[in-house]
């Protein structure tokens, strides 16, 4: 029943294109990326998103595009199921699929982090280093479709959405909250906005365990000792996961050392008065222009 229902949607939806004129004489290609990406068995939960979203049409768009397609492993390791993508809203699902299209074919420079914009208008950073290449840090398998210069990438991670401001990032997830207002205490929010940097961000929990009950305590804080303590998970540069495969080490805005490793697979943080690894619960957050985030649950201590 399920290779039916993708067969009766592939053919419904083609009917649907064939009736519009085409003027781009680019018609048969347009189908060739609809025919893949909605027969291909391991994107049935990326199609659901395409369908849910109503952003279907995507997939008929001019033959020169990049589709960013977490594959259904990579949805399911992320706790993203068919049940869940059919309760969430249109709206969000909407963002998911428009951050997954980069309207023309894209070129990597080895070595180096290239901005893609996306449908978004948002970039994602592209990757290539020898045979290995990254979205936005997130591991990316190349795919080519015969008869079309579409690509797909097939993603091993759904890409994290991106983030107007840091400011903004207790609205999307409540745990940044007491980091947020830590900053803004220690008066660095708005300073460390200037070029690249990525922070390394503990979550309300670690705060707690730290001695801050509360952002009531935060602000009325020594400003001074923050300050320190915050710079300390100041990355300056653009850091995402996939550079600290072969780096094991980075340093802080303090000037000082911060271990990186993995633990079955999870990325880790160690400062130099770490007793213990901080485990990385989020990461590859792009946020406003310029700055990159990892939600930690440890505060880090040099």
């Amino acid at each position: 029943m399920k290779h039916c229902s993708i067969t009766i949607l592939i053919a419904i939806f083609l009917s649907m294109m064939s009736c519009k004129k085409d003027t781009t004489g680019s018609d048969v290609t347009q189908h060739l990326l609809a025919d893949y990406i909605l027969a291909d068995t391991s994107l049935t939960l990326f199609t659901q998103v395409m369908q849910r979203s109503n952003e279907i049409g995507l997939l008929a768009r001019p033959d020169s595009v990049t589709v960013l397609a977490p594959t259904n492993t990579a949805f399911l390791q992320a706790g993203i199921t068919a049940a869940s993508i059919s309760t969430t809203a249109a709206s969000k699902l909407d963002l998911i699929a428009r951050n997954s299209f980069i309207p023309v074919s894209i070129h990597f420079m080895s070595g180096s982090y290239l901005p893609f914009n996306t449908l978004l208008t948002w970039p994602v950073y592209g990757y290539s280093n020898n045979d290995s290449i990254y979205f936005n840090g997130v591991k990316g398998t190349r795919t080519t479709i015969a008869g079309s210069s579409a690509i797909i990438y097939k993603l091993s991670a759904p890409l994290e959405l991106p983030v107007d401001s840091i400011s903004q990032l207790p609205l999307t997830d409540s745990s940044f909250s007491f980091f947020v207002a830590a900053l803004h205490r220690a008066g660095i929010a708005d300073s460390i906005l200037t070029g690249f940097n990525t922070l390394l961000a503990p979550e309300n929990n670690a705060f707690i365990e730290a001695g801050y009950p509360d952002t009531a305590f935060i602000n009325n804080t020594d400003s001074v000792n923050l300050h320190k303590i915050l710079q300390y998970h100041i990355l300056p540069g653009l850091y995402f996961s996939n550079y600290f495969l072969n780096h094991p080490s980075v340093v802080s805005a303090t000037g000082t050392m911060i271990l990186a490793s993995f633990n079955n697979g999870n990325l880790q943080f160690t400062g130099t008065g770490n007793s213990g690894a901080a485990t990385v619960l989020r990461k590859n957050i792009v946020t406003g222009d310029s700055t990159l985030v990892y939600k930690i649950n440890k505060l880090l201590l040099q």
